[in-house]
C-alpha cells in the first residue's frame, strides 16, 4: 500500500481556513492567506491566494482577531462569487429555454 496517495483526493489542508502574518516594518498590517482549489483536466491546482487585512492598530495585536476578519473577508468574496456563478447558470438556462422555444416555432411556421 502506498500511503503518500492517501489524502490527495481530500478537499481541505491542514490550512482549510487559511493562516494569517503580520507584515510591514513601519505600518504594520495583518495579511491573510488561504488555498483555492482549481479543477484542471488531471487533477486539482492548488493555488495560494493573499490579502491585506487591515493594519495592525484596525484589527488589534492578536492573531484571534485577524483570523475573524479573514472568516469574514472569506465570506464576503464566497458570496460575492456565489453569485456570479449563479446569474451565470440561470442566463445559460435562460438562453438555453429561449432558444429552444424559438426553434420549436420556427420549424412550426416555416
Amino acid at each position: 500500500m502506498d500511503f503518500r496517495d492517501i489524502g490527495k483526493h481530500l478537499p481541505r489542508t491542514k490550512w482549510g481556513e487559511g493562516w494569517v502574518e503580520k507584515r510591514g516594518k513601519r505600518r504594520k498590517v495583518w495579511v491573510g492567506f488561504w488555498y483555492e482549489y482549481d479543477p484542471a483536466g488531471d487533477g486539482e491546482r492548488r493555488r495560494t491566494r493573499e490579502k491585506v487585512l487591515g493594519t495592525v492598530k484596525e484589527i488589534g495585536d492578536r492573531r484571534p482577531s485577524a483570523m475573524a476578519r479573514l472568516r469574514e473577508v472569506r465570506t464576503e468574496l464566497d458570496q460575492r462569487s456565489l453569485n456570479i456563478y449563479t446569474m451565470m447558470v440561470s442566463s445559460i438556462l435562460y438562453f438555453q429555454r429561449n432558444t429552444t422555444g424559438a426553434a420549436l416555432i420556427s420549424s412550426k411556421y416555416w
